[in-house]
């Protein structure tokens, strides 16, 4: 069963906006279609004799979550301020140990704001803040277990200019700062700071059908560990990455572009990818890290073939990335034994691995506009490993017109191959081969959804990683606004997995021992004014 309700509500006062949330959110254990054990993990590990299989319900999945917000803005001509903070608290059960649960804290403050042409040349300058304090308590039963603490915070101004010439764009400063520690018989860590600056530069023209982006990103990151007696003396890691990217997006048509995009990329390993070294709830693994990691390096290309409006619209791409040093998480074949008083548990132990990896792949988004085609208008934006850290997007922003009936058919697809250099074969926890095909009806305050999700058998796996079978999802649901006006209504109804298939996924430590929820409707109200 499934408890959720929230709301929020936004006030203009004046030059002031106003805005408070909030929302509680509560399962018992997860309904599940068989076993939770899979198959092939039944026949590589029987339990003993006696012992029954758990099935039905996926044993210690309860969650009981609850979170809110409070900020404010100041508005005016030339830029705004805001400042927020928000709460959240969840109670929920680790499906890897069927007696331990969680009991996590965190808070949170952020500002935020812009100055509009503060100086000859800037367009605008804008900046972001954030600090944030997290705990989580791990209890078997009602003994307190280790704690784990993270406070850290972030903060980032980046300046967008006038054009130079041909060029528009924006460069601006980025630093993050973490403290981690870990109190307890199973703390996977030792103390860490961690600290990273950033200085990044992003630039664009346009010559005629063409538009020209490149940008460039420079990373000086710290890791520094105290001596604990579990882990020895302190550790001091030190790592300066450069990355760099190009793109073009070639608009040959009115309702068609072309976009390539090449990148090269640095990353520094994480503190837990370096120190790791203890249970891990999480990954329900004993996680081993590596002291001696590098910087992670790759070469990557992109080709995205778009089309914006007609009666089809959506996208295709292929990409390729070699990659120097990949850091994965990789089984060993090895176990872990911890326990006391003659109660022995076994955890695998899974080791971070540099290793030269390729990736390769393609993806499909596609939309038939079957009754009344709707007019979309997309950005025409390269893409590519450094896309996400962009700093500004200077495209028109999407914009669609709906009509009053509509129906639209959405296809969508993805596959990914990758290749182990080092070790051959797959990398682990890989995707396999996914694709979904969705109806859409909207007919005034109503809406009608019909969808079907595949995911073929992954067998490419990494060694002593266990295959994934295929499976086929089907949902529905249905919504319809019932009252509008000052205060707007609405009702649904949702149905996932109508069919009660068993469904893991590949990319999860945990899919032998937590298959994804069962048949499950789902029914609400929202009301909005």
């Amino acid at each position: 069963d499934l408890w959720s309700g929230g709301g929020s509500i936004n006030l203009g006062l004046g030059p002031v906006v106003i805005h408070v949330d909030g929302f509680r959110r509560r399962s018992d254990d997860m309904v599940i279609p068989g076993n939770a054990r899979s198959e092939r993990l039944r026949r590589q590990d029987p339990l003993p004799p006696g012992e029954r299989e758990d099935s039905g319900r996926l044993p210690n999945s309860a969650t009981d979550t609850k979170g809110g917000a409070v900020g404010a803005s100041w508005i005016w001509d030339n830029g705004y301020f805001g400042a927020s903070y928000s709460l959240f608290e969840s109670n929920y059960g680790t499906v890897a140990e069927k007696e331990v649960t969680i009991d996590l804290d965190q808070t949170r403050w952020d500002t935020r704001g812009a100055f509009y042409h503060p100086f000859a040349g800037i367009r605008e300058v804008n900046h972001r803040f954030g600090y944030s304090d997290y705990t989580h308590t791990e209890f078997e039963g009602r003994e307190t277990g280790t704690v784990f603490n993270i406070t850290g915070y972030d903060a980032r101004v980046e300046v967008k200019h006038e054009k130079l010439g041909p060029f528009e764009g924006a460069f601006g400063v980025q630093t993050t700062h973490s403290q981690f520690s870990a109190l307890g018989e199973e703390a996977f860590l030792p103390p860490v700071e961690s600290e990273s600056w950033s200085a990044f530069l992003f630039e664009e023209a346009v010559t005629g059908p063409l538009r020209w982006q490149w940008g460039l990103r420079y990373d000086h990151s710290t890791v520094d560990s105290d001596s604990h007696e579990g882990f020895g003396p302190g550790r001091n890691f030190e790592f300066d990455a450069l990355s760099a990217s190009a793109g073009l997006v070639w608009e040959f048509a009115d309702d068609w572009n072309l976009a390539f995009s090449t990148a090269w990329t640095q990353r520094a390993p994480t503190y837990v990818e370096l120190l790791a070294g203890g249970p891990h709830l999480a990954t329900g693994a004993y996680e081993q890290g590596d002291s001696g990691l590098d910087l992670e390096k790759s070469l990557g290309f992109d080709l995205t073939l778009r089309k914006r409006s007609g009666f089809v619209t959506g996208s295709t791409g292929l990409f390729y990335q070699h990659f120097r040093n990949y850091i994965a998480l990789r089984p060993t074949g090895r176990d872990f034994l911890f326990g006391e008083d003659g109660e022995w548990e076994t955890l695998p132990i899974q080791a971070y691995e540099a290793t030269e990896a390729d990736f390769m792949g393609g993806e499909l988004e596609a939309t038939f506009h079957l009754l009344a085609p709707a007019e979309n208008t997309a950005p025409a934006t390269a893409s590519g490993p450094l896309a996400d850290k962009s700093p500004v997007s200077l495209s028109t922003p999407e914009t669609t017109r709906q009509p009053a009936s509509s129906l639209d058919l959405e296809l969508r697809a993805d596959y990914v191959f990758t290749r182990d250099r080092d070790h051959g074969g797959s990398l682990p926890r890989i995707p396999p081969f996914r694709a979904s095909a969705a109806l859409i009806y909207r007919y005034d305050r109503l809406t009608a959804r019909l969808e079907g999700q595949y995911a073929a058998a992954q067998f490419r796996t990494a060694e002593d990683e266990l295959p994934t079978d295929s499976y086929f999802l089907l949902n529905a649901g249905l919504s319809c606004r019932v009252a509008e006006g000052p205060v707007n209504v609405d009702v649904f109804l949702r149905g996932t997995n109508l069919t009660d298939e068993e469904a893991r996924l590949s990319t999860s430590f945990l899919k032998d021992i937590a298959p994804l929820q069962g048949r499950a409707l789902l029914v609400g109200m929202q009301a909005s004014f």
